[in-house]
């Protein structure tokens, strides 16, 4: 009877061992066997994606308000023209606008001469530009690509102005190099430097 009772523990030991055999050859599998030293690979995470809406134009709300303005004369043409002096005027210029009409224009009014090279950074509306020098006369004339951050650099470095319009102005009313502007004040040196 002993030795029945030691048969049947040998027996219940030789089960136990086949059972922790495998669940271990059962865990080995699940997680995978790795060299000693390394870790499991991470889990793959999902990959998220946000739809945007599509850029629908300019955001209004970004631009400067209407600078205060004077009447520019270019042979009999009139433009009622935006006055950009100050630093964030001159920098913020027509980004962010949406329109401009055709007998509208903003100038930008430089404390010297230089060399200028404006571009289209934030800027829907075609436009065309003139390189002007401190006499009022247009030395270079460009046409600009909205959105286009390319600056335009000028061939001159004495300019002191630089007039932008809607894109073609100058070609449709036969404005080009050498035409001298004039203000309701008078010259562009009396309008805008004084004396100096």
């Amino acid at each position: 009877m002993k030795s029945h009772s030691f048969l049947d523990q040998s027996h219940r030991a030789n089960q136990n061992l086949l059972i922790l055999s495998l669940l271990v050859t059962g865990l080995v599998s699940f997680y995978g066997c790795n060299e000693p030293g390394t870790q499991p690979p991470p889990e793959r995470q999902p990959v998220i994606t946000v739809e945007t809406e599509p850029t629908k134009g300019p955001d209004k709300s970004l631009a400067q308000p209407k600078l205060k303005t004077v009447k520019i004369w270019l042979g009999d043409q009139e433009l009622i023209t935006e006055i950009a002096r100050s630093f964030n005027e001159v920098k913020q210029g027509m980004m962010f606008r949406e329109s401009m009409e055709e007998n509208e224009a903003m100038i930008f009014v430089f404390p010297s001469p230089r060399s200028m090279g404006f571009w289209m950074r934030n800027t829907y509306v075609p436009l065309s530009c003139a390189y002007i020098d401190a006499t009022g006369v247009i030395r270079e004339v460009y046409d600009m690509e909205p959105l286009n951050e390319e600056s335009i650099s000028s061939e001159g470095d004495q300019l002191v102005y630089v007039l932008e319009v809607k894109q073609g102005w100058f070609e449709r009313h036969e404005i080009g190099v050498g035409t001298q502007m004039m203000t309701e004040h008078g010259s562009l040196k009396e309008t805008f430097l004084g004396n100096r």
